[in-house]
């Protein structure tokens, strides 16, 4: 037989028993959060799996699942972007324009360009968008690229993490940060493979595959596809 527990919607009463955190204690976590970021080393340096997993210990500070129990809520509860994305995504009958490819070459142009951030954080790729309510710039992608699979030691997903923490993390976006999620996408490549991350700053910054690694080349079966 089967068994079913049913739970209805909380009273006044209960509500007003169940203790909530006041919003600055999640801004003075946010607060501590970036200061360990700032001092954190470069993304470079941090990204090897044995360094950042001696940085990343409990507690964890960036939660993008390294180790696994460092893992944050979903990230499309923040920003309807990542779901839009997922669903695009799983669409094999969706309907990519033209103008799409073009946007898409043009990228891939401006997307082995380097970028210094203040804090010492140097991407291989990045796109922005101005906030002119706050005269600051957010960025909405963040790449790092490896010539293959282990070339460097480091892993791209790690790096880009880290890279995206580090931007974040500066005074100059602070009125961003404090004002919203800061979604980004990370782009980790490897050689012919490639992975998509979505990128939220809560209290910490939580990192959340939105794909697998996917190869980029034709295989022998696909034909030109």
């Amino acid at each position: 037989n089967a068994s079913y527990q049913v739970s209805f919607p909380l009273t006044d009463d209960e509500l007003q028993s169940k203790k909530v955190r006041p919003i600055q204690d999640y801004i003075a976590e946010q607060e501590d959060s970036i200061n360990k970021i700032n001092d954190m080393h470069g993304p470079s340096s941090v990204a090897y799996p044995k360094t950042f997993k001696k940085f990343n210990q409990h507690p964890g500070k960036i939660l993008n699942l390294r180790p696994p129990e460092c893992c944050g809520l979903p990230v499309m509860l923040f920003h309807s972007v990542f779901s839009k994305f997922l669903h695009n995504f799983h669409n094999e009958s969706l309907d990519i324009p033209a103008e799409l490819y073009r946007e898409v070459l043009e990228f891939s142009q401006i997307a082995g360009k380097s970028i210094v951030t203040g804090n010492g954080a140097m991407l291989d790729g990045a796109m922005f968008t101005n906030v002119r309510n706050f005269a600051e710039n957010a960025i909405t992608l963040v790449m790092e690229d490896k010539n293959e699979i282990g070339a460097g030691g480091n892993d791209p997903s790690i790096q880009g993490a880290c890279a995206y923490a580090k931007y974040w993390a500066q005074n100059w976006v602070k009125n961003i940060c404090e004002n919203s999620c800061c979604p980004s996408f990370i782009l980790a490549i490897a050689g012919p493979w490639i992975c998509i991350l979505g990128a939220v700053y809560l209290e910490k910054p939580v990192i959340e595959p939105l794909t697998d690694f996917l190869l980029l080349i034709d295989r022998p079966g696909d034909d030109g596809k």
